[in-house]
């Protein structure tokens, strides 16, 4: 893999950039937005979950309280 880089020039200073280390860092960000957003789901499965039984429970109770 040849060493790709390029010059910044941002008023007085210039930076050298390492193109093949930002794509690398690009790639672990776009992985890390998938592994939020799989968490994101699971939470949100999670609070259904608890929502469903919540609505079991009262239904139970208000059952029972009509007997």
């Amino acid at each position: 893999m040849g060493m790709k880089k390029h010059i910044v020039i941002d008023g007085n200073a210039f930076y050298e950039v390492d193109e093949d280390c930002l794509e690398e860092k690009r790639r672990q960000g776009q992985q890390m937005a998938g592994h939020e957003k799989r968490q994101n789901v699971c939470r949100e499965a999670q609070q259904a979950a608890r929502q469903a039984r919540q609505q079991i429970s009262r239904r139970e109770i208000h059952q029972e309280g009509s007997k």
